[in-house]
């Protein structure tokens, strides 16, 4: 799998590319704004809200809601999979 379909199949690869072949670089399709903390830095930057990173300015509404849906999801998925094993 390359660095291009990790990142689609993690929700941010549709929205953004990888610069430079480096998977903490990615580069917002949209508005171009380069961003180097990794593919949750690109989802925060374009949904919006988030301390760490500037809300993408031409980001569509539907993008932003299936971007907090997906990271919601996983945020769940996580926390029950943390659950499993605390018992």
């Amino acid at each position: 799998m390359s660095d291009a379909e990790a990142g689609s199949s993690q929700g941010g690869g549709k929205y953004g590319t990888i610069v430079n072949n480096n998977i903490n670089h990615w580069k917002c399709i949209l508005c171009y704004k380069v961003l180097t903390a990794g593919v949750l830095r690109l989802k925060q930057h374009l949904v919006g809200g988030y301390k760490n990173a500037k809300k993408c300015p031409i980001c569509p509404e539907h993008a932003r809601v299936e971007l907090q849906n997906y990271m919601a999801r996983r945020a769940e998925e996580r926390a029950t999979l943390s659950m499993q094993f605390h018992l």
